[in-house]
């Protein structure tokens, strides 16, 4: 397998990929970040576009992917759905659908991410839901930059820091999953991506949580 098998792959949830895909990006991973240390220029992404709809709120999310494309030479586009013609609902007289939104977009830019949380969606899997529909109409990679169910890139950031940190070796390591405080009930997605990337490189997962926040049993089962 070489990278060029992810080309035009879309990345909604945890398992949409395989753990030798995961390896193959970080290995990838470890290569740019030599080209970077080492001060080599790397534009991989020269003259291509990667469009970032943020119906939720983002700092390191957005952050990161505009410093990615910008070291790869390429562009990102950040784009309010708010200021858009956009209507998840549907039906006509809302505004525009989504699969007639997905097709535009995809004439213009080589890559779609979207975030779409809790505080923007009516019911628990809807952000899966349109991302699923997005990559169903759109002929370019949709990537999901945290919904109400999964956030694959940070999971891969994860098992990536633990890989680094523990040399290669995380099997059998105990990975313990808890909440620090916050003043509002935040979303189950980077709790349940990062266990569900965990035990798929078998570490030992343990999640530490009140009873009355459970998690989705469809992902932790």
């Amino acid at each position: 397998m070489s990278w060029f098998d992810l080309k035009g792959r879309s990345l909604i949830g945890e398992l949409d990929w395989t753990r030798e895909e995961y390896d193959l990006a970080m290995k990838l991973t470890d290569q740019m970040k030599g080209l970077y240390y080492s001060s080599k220029p790397h534009p991989y992404l020269e003259y291509k576009t990667f469009a970032m709809m943020f119906f939720s709120g983002s700092t390191r999310t957005r952050m990161s992917f505009e410093t990615a494309m910008t070291q790869l030479g390429g562009h990102s586009q950040f784009l309010n759905p708010s200021t858009m013609r956009l209507s998840l609902e549907d039906k006509p007289g809302a505004g525009e659908t989504v699969k007639d939104t997905a097709k535009a977009m995809a004439r213009f830019c080589d890559g779609i991410g979207i975030r779409l949380l809790d505080d923007q969606i009516d019911y628990y899997g809807q952000g899966d839901e349109v991302m699923h529909r997005f990559a169903e109409h759109a002929e370019v990679p949709i990537i999901n930059m945290a919904s109400d169910i999964n956030h694959p890139c940070q999971s891969l950031t994860d098992i990536y820091t633990m890989h680094e940190k523990l040399e290669g070796n995380v099997k059998g390591k105990k990975i313990v999953i808890t909440w620090a405080y916050t003043p509002w009930i935040r979303g189950r997605c980077s709790v349940q991506g990062t266990a569900l990337i965990a035990a798929m490189y078998g570490m030992d997962v343990v999640v530490a949580n009140p009873p009355e926040f459970d998690l989705d049993p469809n992902v932790m089962q």
